[in-house]
């Protein structure tokens, strides 16, 4: 579903490489992306992250953890976990 919404832009690539780590490992944090962008520095890293909270794709795990799960209240990612779940006959809704 996320590469649906990388091949529509929905997302850019640095978000689908993030939130690929984060559907495996179902939670992250800093270290585990910093193999993504081994020439930034924490602060940039920490930016994306940001970037993520803003667009509520991702939700700290707790109140003012630095720990990040999966944010379902994203309408780009939603609109691609039902589409897919109706694909795969998951799902039988009308258009």
């Amino acid at each position: 579903t996320i590469e649906n919404a990388l091949n529509r832009e929905n997302i850019t690539k640095r978000e689908y490489s993030i939130l690929k780590i984060l559907i495996k490992k179902q939670t992250i944090q800093s270290a585990d992306i910093k193999h993504l962008f081994p020439w930034k520095f924490a602060s940039e890293i920490s930016r994306n992250i940001r970037e993520l909270k803003n667009k509520k794709m991702i939700s700290p795990i707790n109140e003012n953890s630095r720990k990040y799960r999966l944010n379902f209240t994203n309408n780009y990612l939603i609109r691609w976990i039902i589409k897919s779940l109706r694909d795969n006959n998951f799902l039988s809704l009308e258009d």
